[in-house]
């Protein structure tokens, strides 16, 4: 299957978010572009690895969907690490810089 990218702006609210949502469920790798309310971006990433998921569901079956473990993949840091994580359908992150900064070991040590 060819990998399928889309870069979406403004994806917190409104149409952006509704594109998003729509390419995820259509299986597109959806990279979030925003700028604005944190709470909201939360609420976006969240709605987009629930609709990966429930793709992953539609093209093979529910218990593949629930095994498979969905990273989030934008700028996760000791800030923001345990709202992100405590979501129900994002099981990991990627770090980045922030793994290079004395308070890594919130990320590390978060258990949801």
């Amino acid at each position: 299957m060819e990998e399928k990218v889309a870069v979406v702006t403004g994806a917190s609210r409104g149409i952006g978010r509704a594109i998003a949502l729509e390419l995820a469920e259509k299986g597109y790798k959806v990279i979030l572009n925003y700028c604005g309310s944190k709470v909201r971006a939360e609420q976006a990433a969240e709605e987009i690895c629930a609709a990966i998921r429930e793709c992953i569901k539609e093209v093979y079956d529910e218990a593949t969907a629930e095994a498979i473990r969905i990273q989030y993949g934008g700028s996760m840091n000791a800030g923001n690490a345990a709202e992100l994580l405590a979501k129900p359908d994002i099981d990991g992150g990627l770090v980045g810089g922030a793994s290079l900064k004395p308070d890594f070991g919130k990320i590390v040590n978060y258990n949801k």
